[in-house]
């Protein structure tokens, strides 16, 4: 008779376990549900492209890209500010490239570090960082009046903050979208890179136009409006 107590305790034991799991499901959930950290994304994977989050966000890309785009006549807007600045330094026609020399490696430099920075302080933060970086190099542009350090450092936080403005976009869609459109996405946002790549320049003629030839008026507005 000892003997069988241990099987009927042990046998009620079992009962217990088993049933608690279902009790505590009841209570506080599944168990084996594991709580995931707080993603940077919406709470639903972006399921079709007229999501808000999508649309806002090939927006903003295109109007990056397009404005980007805008700036490939740099190098003729370095030439009208040699032209006109009061010093009497010689202009050679290699300073556009130099100039975009210096801000392309400093944006490949940023780089290196992008992925961390983001892995810390969050895709936000980087991305608002960035987009001070690229408005103050575009303000540094529109007030430039001679070939100077200035129009060097304008280059670098321009080109920086235009590379991580481009990252920063990519990760926030890959973030919001559901694992097995990924790729489906981010194509589709890529496609705002190639719109914004024909009106930029098209932008740019219509400030020349605009101004009917007149480089004194249409150089200005493009330093100022065009790039920010």
């Amino acid at each position: 008779m000892d003997s069988e107590l241990p099987q009927e305790s042990a046998s009620a034991g079992l009962a217990t376990d088993t049933a608690h799991p279902r009790r505590r499901e009841r209570q506080h959930g599944p168990v084996d549900q594991v709580q995931s950290p707080a993603t940077h994304g919406p709470a639903q994977p972006l399921d079709r492209m007229t999501h808000p989050v999508f649309v806002f966000s090939y927006l903003a890309n295109l109007s990056l890209v397009t404005a980007n785009a805008a700036t490939f006549i740099f190098a003729d807007w370095v030439a009208w500010i040699a032209r006109h600045e009061n010093s009497q330094a010689v202009y050679h026609e290699e300073l556009p490239g130099r100039v975009v020399q210096f801000g392309l490696i400093a944006a490949i430099t940023a780089r290196l570090f992008l992925g961390q920075a983001i892995d810390r302080f969050g895709v936000r933060r980087v991305w608002v960082v960035m987009s001070l970086l690229n408005v103050a190099g575009c303000l540094t542009f529109a007030t430039l009046q001679s070939t100077g350090p200035m129009l060097y450092t304008g280059r670098i936080l321009f080109a920086t903050g235009l590379a991580g403005m481009f990252t920063c976009a990519t990760f926030h869609i890959q973030s919001c979208v559901a694992e097995l459109r990924r790729t489906e996405f981010i194509a589709l946002l890529g496609s705002s890179g190639f719109v914004g790549m024909m009106l930029g320049p098209q932008l740019a003629d219509l400030l020349r136009w605009l101004s009917r030839g007149r480089t004194h008026c249409s150089f200005p507005p493009y330093s100022g409006r065009c790039s920010v």
